[in-house]
């Protein structure tokens, strides 16, 4: 009696405190929006009054429509092209003869501890020699460079955990490498393909460290132009374009949940 009286308070202490953290992690965020409706033209909490003017701000501004586009333009390509290039690479590391795989799987995973700033200079530096300087060619590469790694991690991880003898049966019934891949192999990767998607994206939307060495003025990102605009203003502005990107994150993660299931695209090392 006494035991399962401990067990049941246990229960209840733990589910506060998860409770509690949830919620204390929660509080930048449900600031952030609050003050994104502030009427005043300063950035504080709480607000003086609650207005949308700054949302239309960002509507009425060109360089915010630009670099919304830019983002768009920029993490989806790049994150086809880590697609991509991540299923090759990883099966290639991981089932293939290529001589020095474990060297070229560090250094795709490098851009992982490498400082962003680092990797933005040595582009830069790139490509000034190639003339290519803040076009959409090297801003492209960038993202890659910064996105691959999760990319090919997450392949990585699904192909370890794929059943190999459904493939050899696709075999054994005449399948084609072609059909065996796209029926059998491709299926079985959805996991690691969503979650590369994912982590991708969001990396993509929200890289700026190396972006800013990279970007012209006609090809810069949203978090670049969201700099810019804080060195001149510090208004509720920066809470809006924080704020979209929040609803953005959750439509991402909805949207995942309901194509494939969070449950099954995370936890890549239970189900392949």
């Amino acid at each position: 009696m006494i035991a399962r009286l401990f067990r049941h308070w246990g229960r209840n202490t733990i589910a506060l405190l998860v409770i509690l953290i949830l919620l204390f992690l929660s509080i930048p965020s449900l600031v952030i929006v609050v003050s994104s409706f502030n009427a005043s033209p300063v950035l504080d909490f709480p607000p003086r009054g609650l207005a949308l003017r700054w949302y239309l701000n960002l509507a009425e501004r060109p360089d915010f429509r630009l670099g919304f586009i830019n983002t768009l333009v920029v993490g989806g390509i790049s994150t086809l092209i880590a697609l991509s290039a991540g299923m090759g690479g990883a099966i290639a590391i991981f089932r293939g003869s290529l001589p020095g795989r474990q060297v070229i799987h560090a250094m795709a995973l490098s851009t992982l501890v490498l400082p962003g700033v680092l990797i933005g200079v040595g582009l830069l530096m790139l490509a000034s020699k190639a003339g290519g300087v803040g076009g959409f060619t090297v801003v492209i590469i960038a993202h890659v460079l910064m996105v691959l790694p999760f990319v090919l991690r997450s392949l990585l991880v699904s192909l370890e955990n794929i059943d190999e003898n459904l493939e050899k049966a696709a075999m054994i019934f005449g399948a084609s490498p072609l059909k065996k891949f796209y029926y059998v192999t491709l299926p079985m990767l959805k996991p690691g393909i969503g979650a590369g998607i994912l982590f991708a994206l969001v990396t993509s939307v929200n890289e700026f460290a190396v972006s800013l060495f990279v970007v012209a003025r006609s090809t810069q990102t949203l978090p670049v132009v969201l700099f810019n605009y804080t060195m001149a203003y510090v208004d509720p502005t920066i809470a809006a374009v924080s704020t979209l990107y929040i609803l953005a994150t959750i439509l991402v993660v909805l949207l995942m949940q309901r194509l494939g299931g969070m449950a099954q695209i995370l936890r890549l090392e239970e189900r392949g």
